[in-house]
């Protein structure tokens, strides 16, 4: 019983240290899929794990802006849209060249 408990902490130890690099990489919200792949399939290699873990210490992933137009019961979408323009401020915001 004690040396089935052993071996098994030793599989989920060397399971974890394989897959540090997507444990790093899920927590700095960086390319996930990337670095797991790349963990997954070229991991066993030194060359492949040290990849996903530079990967993982990577640049984070910028937010995205999303515009979305709620419209009211009764209007209707417009055919054609304005074009938008930036606005410099602090935080960059689009504005309508009709407003």
């Amino acid at each position: 019983m004690g040396l089935i408990l052993l071996i098994i902490v030793i599989i989920v130890v060397v399971l974890y240290v394989y897959f540090l690099p997507t444990v790093i990489a899920s927590g700095r919200k960086v390319n996930l899929l990337n670095v797991f792949f790349i963990n997954l399939f070229l991991g066993w290699t030194l060359f492949g794990w040290l990849l996903a873990l530079a990967l993982s210490f990577g640049r984070k992933k910028s937010p995205q802006t999303i515009i979305h137009h709620i419209y009211t019961t009764g209007e209707q979408p417009p055919t054609q849209y304005p074009p938008l323009r930036l606005i410099k401020s602090d935080k960059p915001k689009l504005k309508s060249d009709n407003s």
